[in-house]
């Protein structure tokens, strides 16, 4: 097997998955959480809760006991990958067993864990050779959030979560972010939209859209959960966009910077926020 880097006495060789991994890791990380935990009675694991960005897209993970079943094989070591897929849920990426067996391609997944699973294995816990392969994105590290499917409201004026514009904010940290809204809606319905921050944070913020048949500003938007109101949807066949640029303030509590809207004026004419629009924070 050919190696073109490693130190002295290498368990893990330096490998090509390895340096994707590190080349993407604005695209596929991990937030936070989602540690993996060893069955010290048989071959399982477990996964903490926590959340992932998977293809730019956050993903939240639930924990998973018994998440997955290492397999030994009965002659000779393998590597195997533990990781999770675009839902969040846990997926084993084996390679094949060989006396000096070679690191498996990870594929479309964000990786937790490495583990070289010795010939006869039986207990999880007992493997000698686990690696830790979170990798979390180091501070002023840019992360888009894309939106990947059209929502809409109809006939409603309660403002709502938006399903994928949000982004998970650590205690006490601050943030630079942008919103890019791609919407339709019609002239008497239009849009009414917010951004809020997790209990006890803030934000200032401002921005442009439509307004009047113009293009105009609004704001500041000068405390989290500031409605700005009153545009000018341009009629359903007509696309318009939102732009809100800011910074978050966050306090103690874990939880998202994240954007809420719905109609103006209750309409049967649906508001929808398009796939494409998308969310950008600096931290």
């Amino acid at each position: 097997m050919t190696r073109t880097w490693a130190t002295e006495d290498a368990i893990e060789w330096a490998h090509d998955t390895m340096m994707e991994q590190f080349g993407n890791i604005a695209n596929y990380n991990v937030v936070s959480g989602c540690a993996v935990t060893y069955d010290a009675a048989n071959m399982t694991l477990d996964i903490a809760s926590g959340s992932i960005t998977h293809n730019g897209l956050r993903v939240a993970v639930s924990s998973q006991a018994n998440a997955l079943t290492l397999v030994a094989d009965g002659s000779n070591p393998r590597w195997s990958w533990i990781a999770l897929d675009s839902a969040g849920a846990a997926v084993l990426v084996s390679g094949t067993a060989a006396s000096d067996p070679s690191i498996p391609e990870l594929g479309d997944y964000v990786e937790l864990a490495l583990v070289k699973i010795e010939a006869g294995q039986t207990i999880a816990n007992n493997i000698t050779y686990k690696y830790d392969k979170r990798l979390f994105l180091p501070a002023g590290t840019e992360t888009t959030v894309r939106k990947s499917a059209n929502e809409s409201v109809t006939s409603s004026t309660t403002l709502q979560n938006d399903d994928e514009l949000k982004y998970e904010m650590a205690a006490n940290t601050n943030y630079q972010f942008e919103f890019s809204i791609l919407y339709t809606g019609g002239t008497a319905g239009d849009i009414k939209f917010t951004v809020t921050t997790p209990s006890g944070g803030d934000l200032w913020a401002t921005g442009w859209a439509p307004s009047g048949g113009s293009v105009s500003t609004f704001g500041p938007m000068t405390a989290s959960g500031t409605v700005i109101s009153g545009l000018d949807a341009l009629g359903t066949t007509n696309p318009t966009m939102i732009y809100i640029r800011g910074v978050a303030m966050n306090s103690s509590t874990v939880g998202d910077l994240q954007l809420q809207w719905a109609q103006n004026a209750s309409s049967g004419t649906a508001t929808t926020v398009y796939a494409g629009s998308f969310l950008k924070v600096w931290s």
